[in-house]
């Protein structure tokens, strides 16, 4: 690693540049000239940007500043609103890429295949949800194939989260977000809010010019970070302060976390090889020189985050160990022992790390809500924050994405509850009313709004007299809360396998609402186990939708258990490799009776086969149709293949090409369970899809 501190690398997000250079679009200069005003200042402007532009993303601030005076001079350039828009998705102003991205293409729609991705981002960060989609879809669909072997799997999760914004966004949160305050936050970045226990010192990072590190980072041509501190009297905070050696160094210092007695601030400090975590203990008003912070945390990669429980007994930290982790940079979990010694730290389990990076743990002082931020899970873009409960037996709930605004297509990290005032916290990121670039905000958490679990306890009309009216007031009715019964949690736990050899698959697990048709909950089966766990809200079926690369898609539904003893459920799913011959039953399809006519609760599964389809955009496929023995052979084999038609007829419908479709009915004859009883004749009801091409 080299110098330069993880944090920078958190709010870089991730970004496509790191796998795949965008295209060098030349521009000619008698296609540049338009006038002979003003041409030759901006011809500099230009080729001086083209040069940044091609020393990579840290340069990309400073090429974005010589191709804007040269689009002063010719704004009607494709080529130049294309390295404009390319240069603001790597800035703090992502939003802007839209404008000039949208304008590049309208000049020159076929300027560059790339371009359909870039469009999609740019929406993205702009919440155009539908737009976004389409252009990744386009992207997925048109793109080269070289290309997408690089990028497509990053587009299909840029799909997901814009599929989950939509969801989110359908019900915001009731919040307050503002500014934190021109006392603290600046013209450049201010982030990771970190407070002591009685809520009045607040240390925070920050990269302004005022350090030893005058030279600006390589990576994104910004001052290094510095550790600044701000005091609060009556109410208000002091202007901050670059607090001097030896909590600040030569190197990239970031506040971490400050210790339960409020003596000993934790730092991460990054150096040419890797960064730790530090801790500068404070004696009679002065910090002394920072040293290792636990036996066992510090690796030869990378440690960004830490946070105490208030008994000094348990640590939550972030590492990229990669002997440990399940993916990117995990949160790991560490406990004093007996014997005052630290013991081993060990990974949460995938319900809450992912193959993705996760951030910022933050644990409540009875530490049964874990807060931390992923971008894994259902993030709507970048990292989100989450929320996860501890039950009972000390297994983390399925994390839930704290909604919109709290919540939005970029980074936004280092979710801190204060530690005085519950209803309050603070978060870090790139919002519209930003002071400067990224800067800190304090969230206040607005109170319900009344629910309808309530009774009035009225008199009925025929238990009284009838009497004349009165202008009187009258007496506002008494409120009684409905008890709320207490409901035994139901677990669901199994493992995810290969159907041939029975190996631990890690695949991603959707839970689906089966009422409402919506996606409510994401787990993740472990790497090396295959092994996941559900705690399911309530006790009512639920479908789960599993995906892992390189494997068909799986559909099923998990039954309500059948009484309230009930209160854990083993299920084990096995998943088909994507080969030619490979089927799977779609589940939940349902036709009206003895008719081809799909009923409109169809609609969300077969929107998985066609995300599935888009996503594999080299398969051809089968759609066939199954019936039971009830009726003759012909008048089945005629209704299977009407049925596979109308699924076929749905799916191009939604834009598969239908060269890519072929329906077939085969009636009775392939039954997969015996036609003597009701329950086998549902199961060979059925509709399958199968892989004919690869």
């Amino acid at each position: 690693m080299k110098r330069i501190a993880v944090i920078v690398l958190l709010f870089l997000a991730f970004s496509p540049s790191s796998l795949y250079s965008q295209t060098m679009l030349h521009i000619k200069k008698g296609e540049f000239k338009i006038g002979k005003e003003g041409f030759d200042k901006a011809w500099q402007h230009l080729q001086q940007g083209d040069i940044w532009f091609r020393k990579g993303i840290g340069s990309y601030p400073l090429a974005l500043r010589e191709y804007l005076e040269a689009n002063n001079y010719n704004p009607g350039q494709p080529e130049l609103n294309y390295k404009i828009g390319i240069c603001y998705l790597f800035t703090d102003h992502k939003d802007k890429a839209l404008e000039y991205l949208t304008k590049a293409y309208k000049l020159g729609k076929e300027l560059t295949p790339d371009i359909y991705y870039f469009l999609g981002l740019a929406s993205q960060y702009n919440y155009k949800f539908d737009d976004a989609l389409q252009n990744y879809r386009y992207f997925m669909n048109h793109g080269e194939k070289k290309v997408l072997k690089i990028l497509g799997e990053q587009v299909r999760k840029h799909i997901e989260e814009c599929e989950y914004a939509k969801e989110i966004m359908k019900d915001t949160v009731r919040v307050r977000i503002e500014d934190i305050g021109n006392e603290l936050n600046s013209e450049y970045d201010d982030y990771k809010t970190v407070l002591n226990p009685a809520g009045d010192h607040l240390y925070f990072t920050s990269r302004r010019p005022e350090s030893d590190k005058q030279l600006p980072n390589r990576y994104d041509n910004k001052f290094e970070e510095d550790i600044y501190q701000s005091v609060q009297e009556n109410g208000v905070w002091s202007e901050a302060y670059r607090m001097k050696k030896p909590v600040n160094s030569k190197y990239n210092d970031a506040a971490v976390a400050v210790s339960p007695d409020d003596r000993k601030l934790f730092i991460y400090r990054g150096n040419k090889r890797n960064g730790s975590i530090l801790v500068s203990k404070n004696k009679k008003g002065k910090w002394k020189k920072p040293c290792s912070a636990l036996p066992h945390i510090n690796t030869k990669g990378q440690e960004t985050s830490l946070f105490f429980l208030p008994d000094s007994n348990t640590v939550y930290f972030v590492s990229d160990n990669k002997k440990m982790s399940h993916g990117g940079k995990d949160i790991f979990k560490i406990q004093r022992l007996e014997n005052g010694k630290w013991g081993k730290p060990e990974p949460l389990d995938t319900t809450i790390n992912t193959p993705y990076d996760e951030e910022s743990p933050y644990v409540t002082p009875d530490g049964k809500t874990l807060y931390f931020s992923s971008q894994g899970h259902n993030s709507i873009g970048g990292f989100d924050v989450f929320r996860s409960v501890k039950d009972s037996a000390g297994h983390w709930s399925a994390p839930e994405n704290l909604g919109y605004p709290v919540n939005t297509p970029d980074d936004d990290l280092f979710y801190t509850p204060s530690p005085v005032d519950s209803s309050v916290a603070y978060i870090s990121g790139v919002r519209e009313e930003t002071v400067g670039l990224k800067d800190m905000y304090r969230i206040t958490w607005l109170p319900p709004l009344p629910v309808d679990t309530v009774k009035v306890d009225t008199v009925p009309k025929d238990t009284v007299p009838e009497v004349k009216p009165r202008p009187v007031t009258p007496p506002a009715p008494v409120i009684v809360p409905v008890p709320v019964p207490e409901v035994k949690p139901w677990i669901i736990e199994g493992k995810v396998l290969d159907s041939r050899d029975s190996l631990p698959v890690m695949a991603s697990i959707d839970i689906i609402d089966l009422g409402k048709n919506e996606i409510i909950g994401k787990t993740i089966s472990g790497k090396e186990d295959g092994a996941f766990r559900i705690t399911a809200k309530n006790r009512k079926s639920i479908g789960v939708e599993l995906n892992a690369p390189g494997y068909m898609f799986f559909l099923d539904v998990i039954p309500a258990p059948e009484n309230d003893t009930v209160t854990r459920t083993t299920y084990d799913f096995y998943l088909k490799k994507i080969e030619a011959g490979a089927k799977v039953v779609l589940q939940n399809i349902f036709f009206d009776f003895a008719k081809a006519t799909l009923k409109p609760e169809s609609f969300p599964s077969l929107d998985r086969v066609v995300k599935f389809m888009q996503d594999n955009p080299d398969i051809k496929v089968e759609i066939a149709g199954h019936t039971d023995n009830i009726g003759s052979d012909a008048v089945n084999l005629k209704l299977s293949r009407a049925r596979a038609a109308a699924v076929v007829d749905y799916l191009v419908s939604k834009g598969i090409n239908p060269s890519r479709l072929v329906a077939k009915g085969y009636g009775e004859s392939q039954p997969v369970a015996p036609n003597d009883t009701d329950e086998g004749r549902a199961q060979n009801r059925r509709v399958e899809f199968k892989i004919l091409k690869l």
